[in-house]
């Protein structure tokens, strides 16, 4: 019932779409989910915050790649406008993708399966 769904006085998210819940989480109205997938982050950004690894979803948009998880109560969500991606390297070995960015940072994706790997390639 809306009553058991009701979570701090809001309808909790059940009934909206992936890419509902891809728009809303990343406040991105004008973005569409293409496809998610789970894998690990190690990304360096600025000196001050260096080098750091987080397990999470990574959401494929028309418009945006991104990156969301949780760890011990911290929220990690970062947003690449695709525009801003200016290389990405596909290792499939390795089941990894690296990114550079305008901003001169370095993402590093590693999936579970080369499988996973290879689709990634193909939505980009």
């Amino acid at each position: 019932s809306i009553q058991r769904a009701r979570t701090e006085g809001k309808v909790a998210d059940i009934h909206l779409s992936y890419s509902e819940k891809y728009q809303r989480l990343f406040g991105l109205i004008e973005d569409t989910l293409v496809e998610e997938h789970v894998c690990d982050h190690k990304g360096f950004f600025h000196e001050n915050v260096g080098m750091f690894n987080y397990r999470g979803t990574l959401y494929i948009g028309r418009k945006n790649l991104c990156f969301y998880a949780t760890w011990f109560g911290m929220k990690l969500k970062l947003i690449f406008p695709m525009d801003t991606i200016t290389k990405q390297v596909f290792t499939i070995e390795k089941r990894t993708m690296e990114m550079f960015t305008s901003r001169n940072e370095h993402h590093l994706f590693t999936f579970t399966t080369t499988d996973d790997v290879e689709h990634v390639r193909s939505c980009l």
